[in-house]
């Protein structure tokens, strides 16, 4: 192997090598220690506001449909690269509901998307994350 070849080859080595380091294994996408997000079914009757605090493993759902406004506890979040499930709660209401079903549900962060049961939610920030809560 003459010279010229050598350092055609050694080139071609540090290009590969940095082709391979730029293509590597990319990390898990990470999610914020705090999500607030409005999420509107496909249909657009429902919606929800979204607080998940995943340093405490908690959070709370506003639920709005047909007039109904209800707050429900997020409780049992598990989080698994961009992935949030939980079980929501019944916690109060602000149109007279004294009980509501518990139901499972899956944000993906980096789909913006909600799943609770067949229903999907479609959601964006959050700009105020006051409109989580119901109030006193």
């Amino acid at each position: 192997m003459n010279q010229s070849s050598t350092r055609i080859l050694r080139a071609e080595t540090l290009i590969l090598s940095f082709l391979l380091s730029a293509c590597g294994p990319s990390s898990p996408p990470q999610v914020p220690p705090e999500i607030f997000r409005f999420c509107e079914s496909e249909s657009g009757l429902s919606r929800l506001y979204v607080h998940l605090d995943l340093a405490n493993y908690q959070g709370k759902l506003r639920y709005n449909f047909l007039g109904q406004d209800i707050l429900y506890q997020a409780s049992d979040l598990r989080v698994e690269g961009a992935v949030i499930e939980g079980l929501a709660s019944f916690d109060r209401s602000a149109t007279g509901e004294v009980r509501a079903q518990p139901f499972s549900f899956v944000y993906d962060h980096v789909d913006a998307t909600l799943r609770d049961g067949v229903v999907l939610y479609r959601c964006s920030p959050l700009q105020d994350p006051f409109l989580v809560d119901l109030g006193p």
